[in-house]
């Protein structure tokens, strides 16, 4: 039986384990135990205030049919005499 032991900082509910690479395919068992207050810190965004949550009172509307094709219009533009 392997096994790895790895200490971070748990700041989402998303964790990128890169050392899990050896254990793709097998069967395995995950343990979250907490090393105590001293470790824990606050948050500094609410899950509920995402990025795309915040920015959310400028979207526009009218444009986001303009946006959907600009980034080849602008390639084209830039490196059409090229």
């Amino acid at each position: 039986m392997n096994e790895i032991r790895i200490h971070r900082i748990i700041n989402s509910e998303t964790i990128t384990i890169k050392e899990l690479h050896d254990f793709l395919g097998e069967e395995v068992d995950i343990l979250v135990t907490t090393r105590g207050k001293s470790t824990r810190r606050k948050m500094s965004v609410k899950p509920e205030k995402t990025a795309a949550a915040s920015l959310s009172k400028y979207r526009n509307e009218q444009l986001i049919e303009k946006e959907a094709g600009i980034w080849e219009e602008v390639i084209k533009e830039k490196y059409a005499n090229c």
